[in-house]
């Protein structure tokens, strides 16, 4: 089983053509993979000024699951808190559902390294 986490930037530093954009980088990578609860499984989480799980990997076992869900991903322009992001997508889908993989979606500057952040999970 593999289990791929999604962590987006929901931030003001995304323009809204491309959260659509990345939306779709989604939808068409869940497309490409076997999707099962026992073959892959996908989680989303998205940062702004908080983070919050959007899909967790538990939740979806089929695909049309999974894209009814991730059409009601709301586009909230905000602020830019990576450190949320990444402690939520640790915690709620790799701590506690075992996920393997992340893939971070994120525009903009860093103001940490994120291996700094990682450390102080």
């Amino acid at each position: 089983m593999l289990d791929i986490g999604f962590l987006i930037n929901d931030s003001s530093d995304v323009q809204y053509g491309s959260w659509i954009k990345l939306i779709d980088f989604i939808r068409d990578f869940e497309r490409q993979i076997t999707f099962s609860k026992f073959k892959t499984r996908i989680g989303v989480v998205s940062f702004g000024d908080n983070a919050t799980t959007q899909i967790k990997l538990s939740n979806y076992h089929t695909r049309e699951e999974f894209e009814a869900a991730i059409k009601h991903i709301k586009y909230i322009p905000q602020g830019q808190n990576v450190f949320a992001g990444l402690k939520a997508a640790y915690i709620d889908l790799f701590k506690v559902e075992g996920g393997k993989l992340i893939i971070f979606c994120f525009t903009g500057i860093l103001y940490r390294k994120v291996g700094d952040v990682i450390k102080s999970l």
